[in-house]
């Protein structure tokens, strides 16, 4: 089985030897210890923490390296999930807009309730933005590495999962059903679609 190391911008690839899950939600890997081989090159870049794998189509991150001299220069790597739930980033970005106090009354200082709707303008607001973005080509006034247009769709989410988390919504479970529920409705088949009246997008 072929697993797949991220690393900086170059994709490497090694032989996974085993997996073993952890009971604080990490997993274990056995690695070749040395190095890792960048496929259709002959360099090769050691292992070290920090660096990304997916193992079993999940993304992971190295947290510890543990060399194993019985293993025949295997190295032993604890491997935390690299990628949070859709429900987790959203408590964090609630949480983190709760200690920018996003969430308090300016005046008195107490915690105060967001009216929703405007909370949904402000996402419509994102999405505006993007669009601007996109039609004109722009480059992100504040991260201008990267295009407006993604920015503000990034922007659009954070909005979202502010919603998200401060009313403790399952989005991540609604995502889901919702995708499962659309895989089988009729009005979304492609032959439905081509039909007179059939939606075209």
């Amino acid at each position: 089985m072929t697993t797949t190391v991220f690393s900086n911008d170059a994709i490497l690839s090694l032989k996974q030897e085993y997996v073993e899950a952890l009971p604080n939600g990490n997993v274990k890997v056995g690695v070749p210890s040395g190095y890792l081989i960048e496929p259709g090159k002959d360099i090769v870049s050691s292992v070290q923490i920090g660096k990304r794998i997916v193992v079993n189509d999940q993304l992971y991150k190295i947290i510890t390296l543990e060399m194993d001299p019985d293993s025949g220069g295997y190295a032993n790597c604890e491997l935390e999930p690299a990628t949070k739930s859709i429900n987790t980033l959203s408590l964090e970005i609630h949480n983190d807009n709760v200690n920018m106090g996003w969430w308090t009354d300016l005046v008195t200082g107490e915690k105060k309730d967001r009216n929703v709707g405007e909370l949904l303008c402000l996402v419509h607001s994102e999405v505006s933005e993007a669009m601007e973005g996109y039609r004109k080509g722009l480059a992100d006034d504040k991260l201008p590495h990267r295009s407006m247009f993604e920015v503000e769709l990034a922007d659009t989410l954070i909005r979202i999962f502010d919603i998200a988390g401060a009313h403790h919504l399952d989005l991540e479970g609604a995502i889901r059903e919702k995708r499962a529920y659309n895989s089988k409705r009729a009005d979304h088949k492609l032959e439905n679609r081509k039909a007179d009246g059939g939606k075209k997008f």
